[in-house]
């Protein structure tokens, strides 16, 4: 039977092509890794400036940089507890009898489409239950609503989207302006944050 051997020279240029080959890899693996770590960099730089827009945005609507606590009294003026406070993550929909009609229409699509995940209340700024009982009426809102007592919240403009945690810290805040910011687009950032948790 034959045999087969290489040459010393041979020898010499497959263990240095073996040697390339495992260079080249450890290079590729290096850049990869750091790759890597430059992604990782830009998601907690992309988090925290998130988190100082919230934070910022919060102190703007409501003077704090999180949800203070605050009464509220139920459609029959009868003091009330906001549901699932403190127990959970929960979506509230801040708004104002005065605000435009299709932002308020705008907010009956956050219970269908949220709800099976995570609560949502609606807290009403206004002095009249019959108004705002009126309002919640009109829209078909199923989901409960209650009205702020003695608290002034920065809601001039547009309503308020503010998904929170079981100690008030705010993971997402969004005006909902149907004219600047679609509503299906609000909801599923919304989704999204849900999920991560």
């Amino acid at each position: 039977m034959p045999t087969f051997s290489l040459s010393t020279q041979a020898r010499r240029y497959l263990y240095l092509a073996v040697v390339v080959l495992i260079a080249l890899n450890g290079a590729l693996l290096w850049r990869d890794y750091h790759k890597t770590q430059e992604m990782e960099s830009l998601r907690h730089r992309l988090y925290d400036m998130q988190a100082r827009t919230r934070v910022l945005e919060s102190e703007q609507v409501f003077g704090e940089p999180f949800v203070p606590l605050f009464r509220v009294v139920d459609l029959q003026e009868q003091p009330a507890i906001l549901p699932y406070l403190g127990e959970q993550q929960l979506l509230l929909l801040f708004f104002q009898t005065s605000h435009c009609t299709s932002c308020l229409q705008a907010m009956s699509l956050f219970e269908s489409e949220i709800a099976g995940n995570v609560p949502v209340v609606g807290v009403a700024q206004s002095e009249s239950a019959a108004e705002v009982k009126a309002l919640v009426e009109e829209h078909g809102y199923e989901f409960p609503v209650y009205l702020a007592v003695g608290m002034r919240f920065e809601l001039a403009f547009s309503p308020y989207s503010v998904l929170i945690d079981k100690s008030r810290n705010i993971l997402h805040l969004t005006a909902i302006e149907p004219v600047n910011v679609s509503v299906p687009q609000i909801i599923s950032e919304v989704a999204q944050v849900i999920e991560r948790r």
